[in-house]
């Protein structure tokens, strides 16, 4: 029998994305929350059953996959705070392969300005968080969020 411990030292980060949406908070917040699955990029599910990511609009409601499959996928967060057009927030897990292990709080926020939507995001981490992950994450939420995600869907869909 063979033993590894490694003790890793802990470090905490926030990065903030903000993105400029040409659609009203209202239609904003509608494809953001009820119509997650239509815009959240295949390339960034992990389960291998045709999942669909899915979110339960109400505090404790998993944002998680859900796979063809009864029973199978993958939870992505849990939300904490849900106010209808204003604020959505989640904790989260960042497992490896896919940087951490680490802690996220997940904070979004719609504001109008203008005719269009202002959605800023702050992910707070605790754990094993370097420059390495922090950048992908920044990326990666961009991705979602912005050009071929989130936005591009909204502006088409209005």
């Amino acid at each position: 029998m063979s033993t590894s411990n490694e003790i890793h030292p802990a470090s905490a980060a926030t990065l903030t994305v903000a993105i400029e949406i040409a659609a009203p908070v209202s239609a904003t917040w509608r494809h953001l929350v009820e119509e997650i699955g239509s815009w959240w990029r295949s390339d960034f599910l992990v389960s291998a059953n045709e999942p669909v990511m899915t979110l339960e609009p109400r505090i404790g409601g998993l944002l998680c996959e859900r796979c063809a499959r009864e029973g199978e996928g993958f939870v992505w967060g849990q939300v904490i705070r849900f106010e209808p057009e204003t604020h959505l927030a989640f904790t989260a897990q960042v497992v490896p392969p896919w940087g951490g292990p680490a802690h996220s709080v997940v904070q979004i926020a719609l504001r109008a300005e203008g005719e269009g939507t202002v959605l800023t995001l702050n992910d707070s981490l605790v754990g094993q968080v370097g420059e390495e992950t922090l950048a992908s994450m920044d990326e990666g939420w961009r991705m979602l969020l912005g050009e071929g995600g989130l936005k591009s869907h909204v502006e088409a869909e209005g």
